[in-house]
């Protein structure tokens, strides 16, 4: 039996597309289990064209920069500590 939306045609509407926007630019902090919601976002964003990818890159990156700032010093240096960003 062919599903009732085989072939149909979806538009977001422009509420949807302000969330997406929101949930696929702002910077994810993983919480447990296995779902790769960066992967998704990743997805989300590039959609959404080149700005809303770079935004979230640009948030990821702060984010994961700022999760090493609290490296605890007795685990030694930080992955970044042989880098300076650009």
């Amino acid at each position: 039996m062919a599903s009732r939306w085989a072939g149909a045609i979806r538009t977001l509407t422009e509420a949807g597309e302000a969330e997406l926007r929101s949930w696929a630019t702002t910077a994810w902090v993983r919480a447990g289990g296995f779902r790769d919601e960066l992967f998704l976002k990743l997805l989300g964003a590039s959609a959404l064209g080149p700005q809303a990818l770079t935004t979230l890159i640009e948030a990821q990156r702060q984010t994961y920069l700022s999760e090493l700032g609290a490296w605890p010093a007795s685990a030694g240096p930080t992955p970044t500590s042989r880098w300076s960003p650009s």
